[in-house]
């Protein structure tokens, strides 16, 4: 973390943050007596843990080819290019990448969606294992397909909100409308929101041709 620029004493605060931690199994009021140390990993639900992560895959996201773009957010990485070789390659650079530093690749949720009327559909490989073809994968909360017409995000939506309408009007009863104004301004109108901005810009259909490895965790 020094070669990032970060103070010697916010290091030795995450050094003391992540060193010496324990871990116990508790299955309802049982809490195991004996516990195992933390050898690896930062604790889940951290604020710091998608920082910590980004530091730590740095290295990585400096070795792709040129014309593959690679966007990452804590350890959800995308890599997108529209020459199957490129993409195949830095494939092959992550797998080299978690094999150096001992992270196992979640290959059951490691995608790829091609893009594109004219796109060849060629596969692409995890070391010896075929990724799987999807045409829509969830990406931060937004459904993607392979067209960018986010209708089955928008059904998806729709669906979930009217589900939660059908929930409140069976589990509250008033006469005042303002009552039900606030109960879909605090459970029902996030859900229709979330996103929109972008979900609604990006509303179109795809003219060019390139393949998105998604979700590679």
């Amino acid at each position: 973390m020094l070669n990032f620029g970060i103070h010697p004493n916010l290091c030795d605060w995450f050094k003391s943050f992540l060193s010496d931690r324990v871990s116990k199994v508790k299955i309802g009021d049982y809490l195991s007596t004996n516990c195992f140390a933390n050898t690896s990993g930062v604790l889940q639900g951290t604020v710091s843990g998608p920082f910590l992560f980004l530091i730590y895959i740095n290295d990585l996201l400096s070795q792709f080819p040129a014309d593959v773009r690679v966007t990452a957010f804590a350890d959800d990485l995308k890599l997108y290019s529209s020459n199957s070789c490129s993409l195949q390659k830095a494939m092959d650079i992550v797998i080299e990448w978690c094999q150096k530093w001992k992270l196992t690749l979640a290959e059951n949720k490691t995608l790829v969606m091609h893009l594109g009327k004219n796109n060849p559909s060629m596969e692409y490989f995890a070391g010896r294992v075929k990724i799987t073809k999807t045409s829509c994968a969830r990406d931060l909360g937004i459904w993607v397909d392979k067209e960018l017409s986010f209708e089955d995000h928008i059904n998806r939506i729709v669906n979930k909100a009217m589900h939660k309408c059908r929930m409140l009007l069976r589990s509250f009863r008033s006469s005042n409308p303002d009552f039900y104004f606030r109960l879909f301004n605090t459970y029902i109108r996030p859900t229709l929101e979330y996103g929109c901005s972008y979900f609604m810009a990006q509303k179109t259909t795809v003219s060019s041709t390139g393949t998105l490895l998604s979700g590679i965790k």
